[in-house]
């Protein structure tokens, strides 16, 4: 699967105020299940297309993934809308999808290099592997929703697993007792 054209992205922004309410409505406005569109063409265009963004707190010096508030915010967002792995962007550099799933982790190594401006994000790759793997349900229904062939739905999963370092889902499939979820043709 290619990923969108930048001009195809949608950018939905999440204020301070919104975090703080828990207010998810710049998402659910559009993307509740009830407000997709009933045809599957339409939604198949959708898959990978959204992008997330968190703002207000630039006067913070923490990254977004250590702030109490917005770790709640994205993990009951997460709780009310599981639909990241079909919607959201897997775009390297354009994606928020790591920066969300952080906010997510329990597990979270913090790493600033000689007082570089950037930090880099080291997690648990087994916890961020389970994390993806509970959305797989709400991945499939999705899918099956918007008529995704198994063959897209594999590549979909193996761009989002790429941006994570991870490896491909069938080789993690193939390394574990039982079988993944088995996808609907």
């Amino acid at each position: 699967m290619n990923a969108p054209p930048l001009h195809q992205l949608v950018f939905l922004e999440f204020g301070r105020q919104r975090v703080s309410r828990l207010d998810f409505s710049p998402c659910l406005s559009r993307y509740g299940f009830d407000k997709l569109p009933t045809n599957p063409r339409r939604l198949r265009a959708m898959m990978g297309s959204l992008v997330c963004c968190i703002h207000g707190y630039d006067d913070d010096p923490r990254e977004l993934h250590c702030i109490a508030e917005v770790r709640r915010f994205v993990r009951e967002f997460h709780r009310v809308w599981p639909h990241w792995l079909f919607f959201f962007c897997a775009q390297p550099g354009v994606s928020t999808l790591e920066a969300f799933t952080a906010c997510c982790l329990e597990q979270l190594g913090v790493t600033q290099r000689d007082g570089a401006a950037v930090t880099l994000l080291e997690s648990d790759p087994a916890e961020v592997t389970t994390f993806l793997g509970s959305d797989l349900p709400a991945f499939e229904a999705m899918c099956d929703r918007a008529e995704v062939f198994p063959e897209l739905r594999l590549q979909r999963l193996q761009e989002v697993y790429a941006l994570f370092n991870l490896p491909s889902p069938e080789i993690i499939a193939a390394r574990r007792p039982g079988p993944m979820p088995p996808a609907q043709p």
